[in-house]
């Protein structure tokens, strides 16, 4: 049996971001969780460590990094484990430097400049397997990688070690500047298991019978568009040429989007209640599933549901967010945004059957919920299609596209029109590329309704304040 670590996208200098102030920010650093998995490694006895490539960020380089990095590799050089990289579009130029500091017994880079290259790991004088890998030559590589792979089977006496495919790259996205390959063209190169490098959330494909492709992901969350659980993978190589792979939950952080119902709350201790109890849960079940290691969960929220609370509850919750402070354990619970997406407890009908123009905007609401097929229906989401795409071209959101605010990091500067992001509603067409016909009118309804119920409120509540 053979025994591997694998992590990659360390960023070694980047700190995560949205934590609460007076956070331990030193302890919780990429830096921090790259001596976390050191220390796992030697825990765990494996035989070697793989990093798939952006081990230091671009930001900070050499000299922030450096020092971390060498003592985890010296720490587990001292008890027989070497560490085997590629270079990724952060460290291209960055880590072969870092490598030449090295013994090649202690630190080996593969690949390097955009060379395909071999690499046989022994253990008890015998090839207990081959690493295949390809470190990028540049930050920017737009051809795919896998064009100069010229390695065949391994021969003579090292034919039944088995091969790992390690790269650095952005899977079935053929437009990228980062590598672009296919997993159909990986499955069909000699190695039994690609280990891959760039993207932050871990995720692992397995098709029976087929190369399985394994993105370990970052061993710390860094930010809210990485949620879930994060930390190195450990991967066993036995002496049949199976490979078996598992996450460890390493990570201080972790991030959650966080849906809560309050239909039908009455008051807002009601409200209150059921947000700090879904929050507190989250956290125990982060805990159950995040281990020991989780010192900071960090939340956002969408509140759903019809309440006569709804228009006390968006004030009242953002002072209540800066307060709340869960704890669990070691573990605390902060929320870093509310979103507030609740609706006012009102019955159309007995309102449409009035006057006056709450009446005309219920009668307009009752026909957005009612046939799609109505003429009336098609024609007012013609309109609406129309005022957006006005919208989108308007000199205010002309650094606005799909997908994001240009030039935001993480995802700070996205904000939220009418409880949907607004790169969502501009265009109705969401931040999928292959949303259809059907997803578009739907967000565009949901839209229209929404901001209805909250003009239809706004009204009601100046007419009950005049009498």
């Amino acid at each position: 049996m053979f025994k591997i670590l694998c992590t990659g996208d360390l960023h070694i200098g980047r700190r995560p971001g949205h934590l609460p102030e007076g956070a331990d920010v030193e302890g919780i650093s990429c830096a921090q969780a790259w001596e976390d998995v050191v220390l796992h490694a030697q825990d765990a006895g494996v035989d070697l460590v793989v990093l798939t490539g952006d081990v230091v960020d671009r930001e900070n380089r050499y000299f922030e990094a450096f020092g971390p990095l060498e003592a985890g590799i010296r720490t587990l050089a001292q008890g027989g484990i070497r560490v085997v990289a590629v270079a990724g579009n952060h460290d291209f130029d960055v880590l072969p430097k870092l490598g030449q500091s090295f013994n090649p017994d202690e630190f080996r880079l593969v690949g390097a400049g955009g060379a395909w290259e071999r690499l046989t790991i022994h253990k008890e004088g015998k090839p207990a397997l081959h690493l295949d890998g390809w470190s990028f030559p540049t930050e920017h590589y737009e051809a795919d990688p896998l064009a100069g792979y010229r390695l065949g089977p391994a021969p003579g006496p090292a034919t039944d070690a088995p091969i790992l495919g390690l790269l650095h790259a952005d899977l079935d996205q053929l437009r990228s500047p980062y590598a672009p390959v296919t997993a159909a063209a990986l499955r069909g190169l000699p190695p039994r298991f690609w280990l891959l490098g760039h993207i932050h959330a871990p995720a692992l494909y397995e098709e029976p019978g087929r190369a399985s492709i394994l993105y370990p992901g970052s061993p710390l969350a860094m930010s809210p568009k990485e949620p879930g659980i994060h930390g190195p993978w450990i991967i066993e190589v036995s002496d049949t040429g199976r490979v078996e792979a598992w996450q460890v939950p390493l990570s201080r952080v972790r991030y959650e989007a966080i849906v809560i119902d309050v239909e039908g709350a009455q008051t807002v201790d009601e409200v209150d209640r059921r947000f700090t109890e879904n929050i507190l849960a989250h956290l125990q079940d982060a805990v159950a599933k995040g281990g020991e290691a989780l010192t900071h969960l960090v939340c956002r929220v969408r509140l759903v549901g019809r309440t006569p609370m709804h228009r006390r509850i968006e004030t009242r919750l953002e002072e209540r967010a800066r307060q709340l402070q869960l704890s669990y354990g070691r573990a605390i619970a902060v929320v870093d945004r509310i979103s507030v997406e609740t609706r006012p407890e009102r019955n159309l009908g007995e309102i449409a059957y009035g006057s006056g123009p709450p009446a005309v905007l219920a009668r307009l609401l009752l026909m957005l919920g009612g046939d799609p097929s109505d003429p009336e229906q098609e024609r007012l989401l013609r309109k609406a299609r129309e005022i957006l795409r006005e919208v989108q071209g308007a000199a205010h959101y002309r650094e606005l596209k799909t997908g994001g605010v240009v030039g935001a990091p993480g995802d700070e500067g996205i904000r939220r029109v009418g409880g949907l992001a607004e790169d969502e509603v501009v265009t109705g067409e969401g931040t999928r590329e292959d949303a259809g016909e059907d997803e578009r009118e739907a967000k565009i309804l949901a839209l229209l309704e929404r901001q209805g119920l909250l003009l239809l409120d706004e009204l009601l509540a100046q007419k009950e304040e005049a009498s």
